[in-house]
Protein backbone atom coordinates (compact mmCIF):
# COMPACT_ATOMS: atom_id res chain seq x y z
CA UNK A 1 0.00 0.00 0.00
CA UNK A 2 2.81 2.37 0.86
CA UNK A 3 4.75 1.58 -2.30
CA UNK A 4 1.81 2.04 -4.67
CA UNK A 5 0.25 5.09 -2.97
CA UNK A 6 0.35 8.12 -5.30
CA UNK A 7 -1.07 10.79 -2.95
CA UNK A 8 -0.83 11.72 0.71
CA UNK A 9 -4.47 11.24 1.67
CA UNK A 10 -3.71 8.16 3.72
CA UNK A 11 -1.37 10.12 5.95
CA UNK A 12 -4.15 12.52 6.98
CA UNK A 13 -5.59 9.78 9.15
CA UNK A 14 -4.35 10.08 12.78
CA UNK A 15 -4.50 6.30 13.15
CA UNK A 16 -1.96 5.95 10.35
CA UNK A 17 0.42 8.29 12.16
CA UNK A 18 0.05 6.30 15.38
CA UNK A 19 0.72 3.00 13.62
CA UNK A 20 3.77 4.40 11.81
CA UNK A 21 5.24 5.81 15.01
CA UNK A 22 4.71 2.54 16.85
CA UNK A 23 6.15 0.40 14.08
CA UNK A 24 9.12 2.71 13.53
CA UNK A 25 10.16 2.57 17.20
CA UNK A 26 9.54 -1.17 17.29
CA UNK A 27 11.64 -1.62 14.16
CA UNK A 28 14.49 0.45 15.57
CA UNK A 29 14.27 -1.39 18.87
CA UNK A 30 14.47 -4.79 17.22
CA UNK A 31 16.84 -4.22 14.31
CA UNK A 32 19.29 -1.79 15.92
CA UNK A 33 19.37 -2.53 19.61
CA UNK A 34 18.53 -6.24 19.77
CA UNK A 35 19.79 -7.27 16.36
CA UNK A 36 22.33 -10.02 16.99
CA UNK A 37 24.58 -9.04 14.09
CA UNK A 38 24.87 -5.47 15.29
CA UNK A 39 25.61 -6.58 18.84
CA UNK A 40 28.15 -9.12 17.62
CA UNK A 41 29.89 -6.43 15.56
CA UNK A 42 30.02 -4.17 18.62
CA UNK A 43 31.55 -6.99 20.66
CA UNK A 44 34.21 -7.62 18.03
CA UNK A 45 35.09 -3.92 17.96
CA UNK A 46 35.14 -3.83 21.76
CA UNK A 47 37.53 -6.77 22.09
CA UNK A 48 39.73 -5.43 19.30
CA UNK A 49 40.09 -2.04 21.01
CA UNK A 50 40.60 -3.69 24.40
CA UNK A 51 43.35 -5.94 22.99
CA UNK A 52 45.01 -2.96 21.33
CA UNK A 53 44.94 -0.99 24.59
CA UNK A 54 46.32 -3.92 26.59
CA UNK A 55 49.20 -4.37 24.14
CA UNK A 56 49.94 -0.64 24.33
CA UNK A 57 49.93 -0.70 28.13
CA UNK A 58 52.16 -3.79 28.13
CA UNK A 59 54.67 -2.05 25.86
CA UNK A 60 54.63 0.99 28.11
CA UNK A 61 55.19 -1.24 31.14
CA UNK A 62 58.14 -2.92 29.42
CA UNK A 63 59.63 0.41 28.33
CA UNK A 64 59.18 2.40 31.56
CA UNK A 65 59.56 -0.34 34.15
CA UNK A 66 57.23 -1.61 36.85
CA UNK A 67 57.93 1.05 39.48
CA UNK A 68 57.77 4.04 37.14
CA UNK A 69 54.73 2.73 35.27
CA UNK A 70 52.58 2.12 38.33
CA UNK A 71 53.88 5.29 39.95
CA UNK A 72 51.39 7.33 37.89
CA UNK A 73 47.67 7.17 38.58
CA UNK A 74 46.90 7.50 34.86
CA UNK A 75 48.45 4.12 34.05
CA UNK A 76 46.68 2.46 36.98
CA UNK A 77 43.29 3.76 35.85
CA UNK A 78 44.00 2.65 32.27
CA UNK A 79 44.90 -0.88 33.29
CA UNK A 80 42.07 -1.33 35.82
CA UNK A 81 39.39 0.09 33.50
CA UNK A 82 40.43 -2.17 30.63
CA UNK A 83 40.62 -5.33 32.76
CA UNK A 84 37.32 -4.63 34.50
CA UNK A 85 35.49 -3.85 31.24
CA UNK A 86 36.78 -7.02 29.59
CA UNK A 87 35.79 -9.11 32.62
CA UNK A 88 32.26 -7.67 32.72
CA UNK A 89 31.80 -8.15 28.98
CA UNK A 90 33.00 -11.76 29.26
CA UNK A 91 30.41 -12.36 31.99
CA UNK A 92 27.70 -10.89 29.77
CA UNK A 93 28.67 -13.13 26.84
CA UNK A 94 27.37 -16.16 28.71
CA UNK A 95 23.80 -14.91 28.09
CA UNK A 96 24.31 -13.94 24.44
CA UNK A 97 22.47 -15.93 21.75
CA UNK A 98 22.57 -15.31 18.02
CA UNK A 99 18.81 -15.64 17.42
CA UNK A 100 17.79 -12.83 19.78
CA UNK A 101 20.98 -11.43 21.30
CA UNK A 102 20.22 -10.75 24.96
CA UNK A 103 16.47 -11.07 24.50
CA UNK A 104 16.33 -14.35 26.41
CA UNK A 105 17.63 -12.73 29.61
CA UNK A 106 14.77 -12.58 32.10
CA UNK A 107 16.59 -11.29 35.16
CA UNK A 108 19.85 -9.38 35.33
CA UNK A 109 22.38 -10.54 37.90
CA UNK A 110 23.16 -7.92 40.53
CA UNK A 111 26.89 -8.57 40.26
CA UNK A 112 26.76 -7.87 36.55
CA UNK A 113 24.90 -4.62 37.14
CA UNK A 114 27.44 -3.50 39.74
CA UNK A 115 30.31 -4.46 37.44
CA UNK A 116 28.78 -2.52 34.55
CA UNK A 117 28.29 0.56 36.72
CA UNK A 118 31.89 0.50 37.99
CA UNK A 119 33.30 -0.13 34.52
CA UNK A 120 31.29 2.78 33.09
CA UNK A 121 32.53 5.03 35.89
CA UNK A 122 36.18 4.07 35.30
CA UNK A 123 35.83 4.48 31.54
CA UNK A 124 34.52 8.00 32.04
CA UNK A 125 37.45 8.74 34.34
CA UNK A 126 39.80 7.35 31.71
CA UNK A 127 38.16 9.55 29.06
CA UNK A 128 38.76 12.58 31.27
CA UNK A 129 42.40 11.55 31.72
CA UNK A 130 42.78 11.20 27.95
CA UNK A 131 42.02 14.93 27.71
CA UNK A 132 45.00 15.87 29.87
CA UNK A 133 47.34 16.72 26.92
CA UNK A 134 44.95 19.55 25.98
CA UNK A 135 46.22 22.71 27.72
CA UNK A 136 42.79 24.15 28.53
CA UNK A 137 41.58 20.97 30.27
CA UNK A 138 44.83 19.33 31.30
CA UNK A 139 45.79 22.19 33.62
CA UNK A 140 42.74 21.61 35.81
CA UNK A 141 43.32 17.85 35.84
CA UNK A 142 46.84 18.41 37.10
CA UNK A 143 45.56 20.96 39.62
CA UNK A 144 43.32 18.29 41.14
CA UNK A 145 46.11 15.70 41.18
CA UNK A 146 48.65 18.08 42.73
CA UNK A 147 46.16 19.24 45.36
CA UNK A 148 45.11 15.68 46.19
CA UNK A 149 48.72 14.50 46.55
CA UNK A 150 49.51 17.43 48.82
CA UNK A 151 46.52 17.12 51.13
CA UNK A 152 46.40 13.32 51.13
CA UNK A 153 48.16 13.07 54.54
CA UNK A 154 45.59 15.50 55.96
CA UNK A 155 42.81 13.31 54.52
CA UNK A 156 44.30 10.33 56.32
CA UNK A 157 44.37 12.32 59.55
CA UNK A 158 40.69 13.27 59.14
CA UNK A 159 39.84 9.65 58.34
CA UNK A 160 41.49 8.47 61.56
CA UNK A 161 39.52 11.05 63.55
CA UNK A 162 36.25 9.98 61.89
CA UNK A 163 37.00 6.31 62.55
CA UNK A 164 37.59 7.18 66.22
CA UNK A 165 34.17 8.87 66.50
CA UNK A 166 32.52 6.08 64.48
CA UNK A 167 33.96 3.42 66.77
CA UNK A 168 32.77 5.36 69.82
CA UNK A 169 29.21 5.72 68.51
CA UNK A 170 29.19 2.10 67.31
CA UNK A 171 29.94 0.82 70.82
CA UNK A 172 27.43 3.22 72.35
CA UNK A 173 24.47 2.78 69.97
CA UNK A 174 24.77 -0.65 68.36
CA UNK A 175 22.39 -2.12 70.96
CA UNK A 176 20.78 0.86 72.73
CA UNK A 177 18.60 -0.96 75.25
CA UNK A 178 18.79 1.64 77.99
CA UNK A 179 19.01 4.67 75.71
CA UNK A 180 15.68 6.32 74.97
CA UNK A 181 14.60 7.32 71.51
CA UNK A 182 12.76 10.47 70.57
CA UNK A 183 9.14 9.87 69.59
CA UNK A 184 8.47 12.40 66.88
CA UNK A 185 4.76 13.06 66.43
CA UNK A 186 3.21 15.03 63.56
CA UNK A 187 -0.41 16.13 63.73
CA UNK A 188 -2.73 18.04 61.43
CA UNK A 189 -6.19 18.23 59.94
CA UNK A 190 -7.59 16.91 56.67
CA UNK A 191 -10.94 17.55 55.01
CA UNK A 192 -12.90 14.91 53.15
CA UNK A 193 -13.89 16.45 49.83
CA UNK A 194 -17.00 14.24 49.49
CA UNK A 195 -18.55 14.77 52.92
CA UNK A 196 -16.74 17.98 53.96
CA UNK A 197 -15.79 16.20 57.16
CA UNK A 198 -12.75 17.47 59.04
CA UNK A 199 -10.41 14.74 60.22
CA UNK A 200 -7.68 15.05 62.84
CA UNK A 201 -4.57 13.23 61.58
CA UNK A 202 -1.63 12.28 63.78
CA UNK A 203 1.59 10.59 62.62
CA UNK A 204 4.21 9.02 64.82
CA UNK A 205 7.69 8.08 63.65
CA UNK A 206 8.45 4.38 63.75
CA UNK A 207 12.19 4.32 64.51
CA UNK A 208 13.63 0.92 65.38
CA UNK A 209 17.10 1.32 66.97
CA UNK A 210 17.92 -2.37 66.45
CA UNK A 211 17.21 -2.38 62.70
CA UNK A 212 18.68 -0.62 59.69
CA UNK A 213 17.10 2.64 60.83
CA UNK A 214 20.01 2.97 63.21
CA UNK A 215 23.19 3.42 61.11
CA UNK A 216 25.39 2.58 64.10
CA UNK A 217 24.38 -1.09 64.22
CA UNK A 218 27.33 -1.93 61.93
CA UNK A 219 30.84 -0.48 61.97
CA UNK A 220 30.97 0.28 58.23
CA UNK A 221 27.65 2.13 58.35
CA UNK A 222 28.88 3.99 61.43
CA UNK A 223 31.88 5.31 59.45
CA UNK A 224 29.59 6.47 56.64
CA UNK A 225 27.21 8.15 59.10
CA UNK A 226 30.15 9.88 60.81
CA UNK A 227 31.35 11.21 57.45
CA UNK A 228 27.95 12.79 56.83
CA UNK A 229 28.34 14.72 60.06
CA UNK A 230 30.42 17.11 57.97
CA UNK A 231 27.27 18.09 56.06
CA UNK A 232 25.18 18.45 59.23
CA UNK A 233 23.34 15.11 58.98
CA UNK A 234 23.52 13.87 62.59
CA UNK A 235 21.09 10.97 62.93
CA UNK A 236 22.02 10.15 66.52
CA UNK A 237 21.04 13.60 67.77
CA UNK A 238 17.67 13.54 65.98
CA UNK A 239 16.64 10.04 67.11
CA UNK A 240 18.26 9.37 70.51
CA UNK A 241 17.54 11.16 73.78
CA UNK A 242 20.63 10.82 75.98
CA UNK A 243 23.18 13.27 77.34
CA UNK A 244 26.14 11.07 76.33
CA UNK A 245 25.00 11.14 72.70
CA UNK A 246 24.61 14.90 72.88
CA UNK A 247 28.08 15.29 74.41
CA UNK A 248 29.81 13.22 71.70
CA UNK A 249 27.81 15.07 69.05
CA UNK A 250 28.98 18.43 70.41
CA UNK A 251 32.62 17.32 70.52
CA UNK A 252 32.41 15.90 66.99
CA UNK A 253 30.80 19.06 65.62
CA UNK A 254 33.61 21.19 67.09
CA UNK A 255 36.47 18.93 66.00
CA UNK A 256 35.24 17.74 62.60
CA UNK A 257 33.02 20.55 61.36
CA UNK A 258 34.49 23.69 62.92
CA UNK A 259 38.20 22.86 63.10
CA UNK A 260 39.20 20.16 60.61
CA UNK A 261 36.82 21.09 57.81
CA UNK A 262 37.86 24.75 57.88
CA UNK A 263 41.52 23.72 58.09
CA UNK A 264 40.99 21.60 54.99
CA UNK A 265 39.44 24.51 53.08
CA UNK A 266 42.26 26.87 54.09
CA UNK A 267 44.88 24.24 53.28
CA UNK A 268 43.40 23.62 49.84
CA UNK A 269 43.37 27.36 49.12
CA UNK A 270 47.08 27.60 49.86
CA UNK A 271 47.89 24.48 47.87
CA UNK A 272 45.93 25.76 44.86
CA UNK A 273 48.28 28.71 44.49
CA UNK A 274 51.27 26.37 44.31
CA UNK A 275 49.42 23.99 42.00
CA UNK A 276 48.62 26.84 39.61
CA UNK A 277 52.31 27.61 39.21
CA UNK A 278 53.28 23.95 38.78
CA UNK A 279 50.36 22.98 36.54
CA UNK A 280 51.91 24.34 33.35
CA UNK A 281 55.22 22.61 34.02
CA UNK A 282 53.45 19.34 34.81
CA UNK A 283 51.42 19.61 31.60
CA UNK A 284 54.55 20.10 29.48
CA UNK A 285 56.34 17.25 31.25
CA UNK A 286 53.48 14.82 30.60
CA UNK A 287 53.24 15.95 26.98
CA UNK A 288 56.95 15.22 26.61
CA UNK A 289 56.44 11.81 28.25
CA UNK A 290 53.64 11.01 25.79
CA UNK A 291 55.89 11.89 22.88
CA UNK A 292 58.75 9.84 24.31
CA UNK A 293 56.46 6.84 24.94
CA UNK A 294 55.04 7.05 21.42
CA UNK A 295 58.49 7.19 19.85
CA UNK A 296 59.76 4.34 22.02
CA UNK A 297 56.86 1.98 21.27
CA UNK A 298 56.99 -0.47 18.40
CA UNK A 299 54.51 0.66 15.79
CA UNK A 300 52.76 -1.96 13.66
CA UNK A 301 52.01 -0.95 10.05
CA UNK A 302 49.79 -3.07 7.84
CA UNK A 303 51.54 -1.73 4.73
CA UNK A 304 54.88 -0.08 4.14
CA UNK A 305 54.95 3.67 4.40
CA UNK A 306 57.08 5.89 2.20
CA UNK A 307 60.08 7.67 3.55
CA UNK A 308 59.17 11.26 4.32
CA UNK A 309 62.63 12.60 3.55
CA UNK A 310 64.39 15.30 5.44
CA UNK A 311 62.38 17.57 7.68
CA UNK A 312 63.56 20.75 5.96
CA UNK A 313 65.58 20.40 2.77
CA UNK A 314 66.46 24.09 2.60
CA UNK A 315 67.79 24.08 6.13
CA UNK A 316 69.91 21.01 5.50
CA UNK A 317 71.15 22.50 2.23
CA UNK A 318 72.17 25.66 4.06
CA UNK A 319 73.84 23.68 6.79
CA UNK A 320 75.79 21.66 4.17
CA UNK A 321 76.81 24.89 2.45
CA UNK A 322 78.01 26.33 5.74
CA UNK A 323 80.03 23.19 6.38
CA UNK A 324 81.78 23.70 3.05
CA UNK A 325 82.44 27.34 3.92
CA UNK A 326 83.96 26.34 7.23
CA UNK A 327 86.12 23.80 5.46
CA UNK A 328 87.42 26.38 2.96
CA UNK A 329 88.04 29.12 5.50
CA UNK A 330 90.83 28.86 8.00
CA UNK A 331 89.43 30.12 11.25
CA UNK A 332 92.47 29.12 13.30
CA UNK A 333 94.80 31.89 12.15
CA UNK A 334 94.50 33.63 15.51
CA UNK A 335 94.07 30.53 17.59
CA UNK A 336 95.94 29.90 20.79
CA UNK A 337 97.50 26.74 19.39
CA UNK A 338 99.13 28.64 16.55
CA UNK A 339 100.45 31.24 18.91
CA UNK A 340 101.94 28.49 21.00
CA UNK A 341 103.53 26.83 17.98
CA UNK A 342 105.00 30.05 16.56
CA UNK A 343 105.72 31.75 19.85
CA UNK A 344 109.51 31.94 19.43
CA UNK A 345 109.38 33.19 15.85
CA UNK A 346 106.88 35.88 16.78
CA UNK A 347 109.08 37.12 19.63
CA UNK A 348 112.12 37.23 17.35
CA UNK A 349 110.25 39.19 14.68
CA UNK A 350 108.93 41.67 17.24
CA UNK A 351 112.43 42.23 18.64
CA UNK A 352 113.83 42.94 15.14
CA UNK A 353 111.12 45.48 14.38
CA UNK A 354 111.68 47.07 17.78
CA UNK A 355 115.38 47.51 17.11
CA UNK A 356 114.71 49.04 13.70
CA UNK A 357 112.28 51.50 15.24
CA UNK A 358 114.75 52.47 17.92
CA UNK A 359 117.47 53.12 15.32
CA UNK A 360 115.18 55.20 13.16
CA UNK A 361 113.97 57.25 16.12
CA UNK A 362 117.53 57.89 17.28
CA UNK A 363 118.76 59.05 13.84
CA UNK A 364 115.68 61.18 13.33
CA UNK A 365 116.21 62.81 16.69
CA UNK A 366 119.84 63.66 15.87
CA UNK A 367 118.97 65.22 12.52
CA UNK A 368 116.21 67.32 14.02
CA UNK A 369 118.43 68.75 16.77
CA UNK A 370 121.50 69.13 14.51
CA UNK A 371 120.48 70.94 11.31
CA UNK A 372 123.99 70.56 9.83
CA UNK A 373 123.71 66.79 9.65
CA UNK A 374 120.44 66.66 7.75
CA UNK A 375 118.34 68.65 5.33
CA UNK A 376 114.59 68.93 5.29
CA UNK A 377 114.28 66.34 2.55
CA UNK A 378 116.31 63.81 4.52
CA UNK A 379 114.16 64.38 7.60
CA UNK A 380 110.98 63.84 5.58
CA UNK A 381 112.38 60.61 4.15
CA UNK A 382 113.23 59.38 7.64
CA UNK A 383 109.67 60.13 8.80
CA UNK A 384 108.23 58.20 5.82
CA UNK A 385 110.44 55.21 6.60
CA UNK A 386 109.33 55.40 10.22
CA UNK A 387 105.64 55.43 9.14
CA UNK A 388 106.20 52.47 6.81
CA UNK A 389 107.66 50.43 9.65
CA UNK A 390 104.64 51.19 11.86
CA UNK A 391 102.17 50.32 9.04
CA UNK A 392 104.03 47.07 8.37
CA UNK A 393 103.80 46.18 12.03
CA UNK A 394 100.05 46.86 12.12
CA UNK A 395 99.48 44.74 9.01
CA UNK A 396 101.32 41.80 10.52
Amino acid sequence: MVLYENNDDIYDNPATEAVINFLSWAYLNHSIIINERFLFALMVIFYYLATYQLITEALQLQYRGFKKYFGEIFNIVDMVSIMLSVSVMSMMLRNFNFPDGFGSVEEIDMRTTVGISFSIFLLWIELIFYLRPIPGIGNYIYYVIIIFKTIFPFFLFMLIVMIAFAHTMFVLLRNPVQIKTKDSTFSGTATNSLTNETLNVEFKSDFDPTSGDNPFTSFSQAIVATYFWLSGDMVQRDEFDNWVVDAFTLIASIVLVVVLQNMLIAFMSGVYENAETKGRQTLLRHQANHIADYEALHHIHFWGHEHQGVINEELEAKSTFMKQIYKKKCLDERSIMKYNDCFKSEIKEISIIKNELNDKIERLNKKIHDPKKGTDDEIKNEIKEFDNIIIKKLEN
